[in-house]
């Protein structure tokens, strides 16, 4: 059975994540990485953070000789497949590297994402963000800590799968794939649809294809002794990079701008629209403001309307051509509006998208 096929009991439902950081030191120890905040300089940092899984780039940051025992303390002779354990806890193989180290194996991975996403394109769009990411780290060791999600089964059969999928070759390739819950022959959405659009009209499928390829972005700082409250370099969003741009998240990020120079409450969201199922996947965007008058303003104002119907329009429609979605324009609303619809109860509206579906004004 794959470990993404797993029936979890429910009293371990919130015991899901696994993390990628970036330490000070060279461990792959989570206990010890606590332990060790006592003394000053020994922060870290969660660069990323998942469910149920362990996505694609942060195994291939790493090799097998990279693989450190760790003893998880539990409780004496709790019952896994492998055998009760022992006193002491288990001892499981986690890996610890270099920043510097991760870079250079994942420069060579690129073949490794082609090969998941079963698309050339699509694989190089989340490698680069996968670098990208590993370049603005500020801290020079990387881990990850698997471990809630390797004790909701039997850990040894986990931590022998992370080595398997760290050693290259197919049997990897079949690794990388069950601990990252890809789905085979789905095609992922491109990684800027993760960062910019919002809703619930996607192929959840695709969504969580993307997922596991995205290196994903955390930035959560565990302080060591003498730095509580020390002001942190930012850690760069790699879909943010020149090296992604244009994307949605980018273009999204520019009509906001331009928005709110017109309403300083105005937003922008992007989201798919409702669709049959033998339709391609529509794209539209919100663009919402606090009041009515502050909406009729963006609406009525020429000059935000000829950089949105003209050189935005060609923008957001060449990128979803390229992505095989169809670009269906913008719509207006107030928070006034929403409102008056729902007469305050916002029990009902849990997201715009939930709302009747509106014709583009532009």
């Amino acid at each position: 059975m794959a470990f993404s096929d797993v029936e979890l009991p429910a009293e371990r439902l919130m015991a899901n994540r696994t993390y990628l950081l970036n330490t000070a030191f060279p461990t792959s120890d989570p206990d010890l990485l606590e332990a060790k905040l006592s003394e000053p300089g020994n922060d870290f940092v969660e660069v990323a953070e998942a469910a149920y899984k362990i996505p694609v780039p942060w195994l291939l940051c790493f090799q097998p000789e990279d693989i450190r025992p760790v003893r998880i303390p539990v409780e004496e002779g709790e019952d896994f497949e492998s055998g009760d354990a022992a006193a002491g806890g288990v001892e499981v193989g986690l890996p610890c590297t270099s920043v510097k180290r991760a870079l250079k194996n994942m420069e060579q991975a690129l073949p490794v994402f082609e090969s998941i996403a079963g698309d050339a394109k699509l694989g190089k769009m989340f490698w680069q963000v996968a670098m990208s990411h590993l370049q603005g780290l500020p801290l020079p060791h990387l881990t990850m800590n698997p471990i809630e999600v390797m004790f909701m089964d039997d850990p040894i059969p986990y931590a022998q799968l992370i080595r398997a999928a760290i050693g290259g070759g197919k049997t990897a390739i079949e690794g990388l794939i069950d601990l990252s819950c890809y789905e085979k022959g789905v095609l992922p959405y491109p990684p800027d649809v993760l960062y910019a659009v919002t809703g619930r009209d996607h192929n959840e499928a695709r969504m969580q294809n993307s997922v596991a390829l995205d290196i994903g972005y955390a930035n959560f700082w565990h302080d060591s002794a003498g730095t509580e409250g020390a002001q942190r370099p930012g850690i760069p969003l790699a879909i943010n990079s020149p090296a992604a741009a244009p994307n949605l998240r980018t273009l999204l990020e520019e009509v906001e701008t331009l928005a709110r120079a017109k309403a300083k409450s105005a937003s922008a969201h992007l989201s798919f629209a409702p669709r049959m199922a033998s339709q391609s996947e529509q794209l539209k965007m919100l663009l919402s403001a606090g009041t009515d008058a502050e909406c009729d303003a963006l609406v009525k104002d020429m000059s935000l309307r000829r950089i949105l119907d003209g050189s935005m329009h060609t923008k957001l429609n060449m990128l979803c051509q390229s992505y095989g979605f169809s670009w269906v324009g913008y719509v207006f609303r107030s928070d006034e509006s929403v409102k008056r619809r729902f007469k305050g109860d916002y029990g009902v509206y849990n997201d715009w998208v939930s709302l009747p579906v509106e014709k583009p004004v532009i």
